[in-house]
């Protein structure tokens, strides 16, 4: 597959160099070009650190774009010691492996100690930002200790800068030291107006950004999203995979409806009301209580790929879609994490129209509120937290954004948690099929 300009562009400006920063817009090809610069490397030992979120999608696009040259390791589950030991598992038997790991765990124990013994023909740091605090211990990792064991260092992002110009200095400190200085101290008070009155430093705005931007320049490429020629709605599924304990809960619970639903104690049209309980556990919250006990069961997996959409997307205006009041909570508790303000429109708030005038950049919508006749053509981005069993509620939520007259595309995500009822319901309704057989289908797999 042939590269678009600005890609062109991206993958010249990279190509010469040891270490680079590709600051570049959703949506506009980030990991093709990162793809074709560890082809033309000829890099044999590759490392990706990403959002766990993230991690799955390397593996999909080295198989869109490269073909059968990686083997794709990802290591986002299991014990460190565990992850280790795949590690040099993998190292012995692959000729070209490209390792994807995740920010949380890249830094942890018998982990990190295998990465450091690596001699890695390159590191890509996917979702760059994720460095931005030079106090995390990830951030501290990247550019203290990781840095040494890598020939090349590749950065990606589409918000170099999410919060602050301040938040530039750790990423750039991860590739090389002298594109912004050994020290945050140093870079601090020369771009930033500070207050010491209080006994701690306090910012109070920033100065010499054209220097800065000047020093940016010289390792970062940037573009945004108007380099693209987009039709109005794209599509996207983000793969999420749920912690092995979930998912034996889930599948325990999935074998019972589906002995229920074969011995005719349930039928078709209450089949769905008994499955909500699945979809709660892919959202992140489930209770579960039979005569003698009672489970509640929380995870953050789905929250945790939202909030990472969130901070990729700078301050761009969203609207999530969500089924549950577990799920809208879950949106802004993302939205917050990501630096975000957020609103919602329910059956208990109405926020739409603060929304609509620019009060907050992330409105989460309960889709039985805001499917119908409701205009909310501000998003650039729109998400599925969770998704109801109607094809009709679902074309009309589709419809709040995407209306004629747009006179931007949108990016539609849908969350979906790997192996479980989320995939089952957007693949029909994807096909534009009722949802229900989709659903018993899914039972009925072993």
């Amino acid at each position: 597959m042939s590269r678009w300009q600005h890609q062109e562009e991206a993958f010249q400006f990279a190509r010469g160099r040891t270490d680079s920063l590709l600051h570049m817009g959703m949506g506009t090809g980030k990991t093709k070009v990162a793809l074709d610069l560890l082809k033309d490397w000829d890099a044999r030992k590759v490392l990706v650190v990403a959002p766990r979120s993230v991690v799955p999608v390397w593996g999909t696009q080295a198989g869109r774009h490269l073909p059968g040259h990686f083997n794709v390791l990802e290591l986002c589950k299991g014990l460190t010691k565990v992850r280790a030991t795949r590690l040099k598992m993998a190292l012995q038997t692959s000729p070209r492996l490209l390792a994807v790991v995740n920010y949380d765990a890249y830094w942890r124990g018998d982990l990190s100690k295998a990465l450091l013994k690596t001699k890695w023909d390159c590191v890509i740091y996917d979702e760059c930002h994720k460095l931005k605090d030079p106090r995390g211990i990830s951030s501290r990792f990247a550019r203290n200790n990781l840095r040494h064991a890598t020939f090349r260092r590749l950065a990606l992002t589409g918000t170099l800068m999410p919060h602050s110009p301040l938040d530039a200095w750790a990423q750039g400190a991860a590739l090389h030291p002298e594109f912004l200085g050994s020290s945050f101290v140093q870079f601090r008070s020369f771009y930033a107006n500070i207050d010491n009155r209080k006994g701690f430093p306090e910012i109070k705005g920033f100065r010499n950004q054209e220097k800065l931007a000047e020093r940016i320049r010289r390792f970062a490429y940037t573009c945004g999203r108007d380099v693209l020629t987009l039709p109005d709605l794209v599509e996207e599924t983000v793969v999420i995979d749920l912690p092995d304990p979930v998912m034996k809960q889930y599948n325990l619970l999935r074998t019972k409806l589906r002995a229920e639903a074969e011995g005719g104690q349930i039928r078709l049209a209450n089949a769905l009301v008994k499955t909500l309980r699945l979809q709660q556990l892919t959202g992140g919250l489930c209770k579960l209580s039979d005569e003698d006990s009672s489970v509640e069961i929380r995870s953050t997996e789905k929250q945790e790929a939202l909030g990472d959409l969130f901070e990729s997307s700078g301050d761009a205006p969203w609207v999530v879609f969500c089924r549950f009041r577990h799920d809208l909570s879950a949106v802004h508790a993302a939205a917050k994490e990501a630096g975000l303000t957020s609103m919602e429109l329910s059956g208990e708030r109405n926020e739409l129209r603060e929304w609509q005038e620019g009060k907050a950049q992330v409105l989460a919508v309960q889709q039985q509120a805001g499917g119908v006749g409701v205009d909310m053509t501000r998003a650039r981005y729109m998400a599925y937290y969770s998704l109801g069993f109607s094809l009709g509620d679902y074309q009309q939520s589709l419809a709040r954004v995407h209306r004629p007259g747009l006179k931007h595309p949108v990016t539609v995500y849908h969350l979906t948690c790997r192996g479980t009822i989320d995939e089952a319901i957007y693949q029909s309704l994807a096909r534009r099929e009722e949802v229900v057989e989709g659903i018993m289908q899914h039972l009925r797999e072993p």
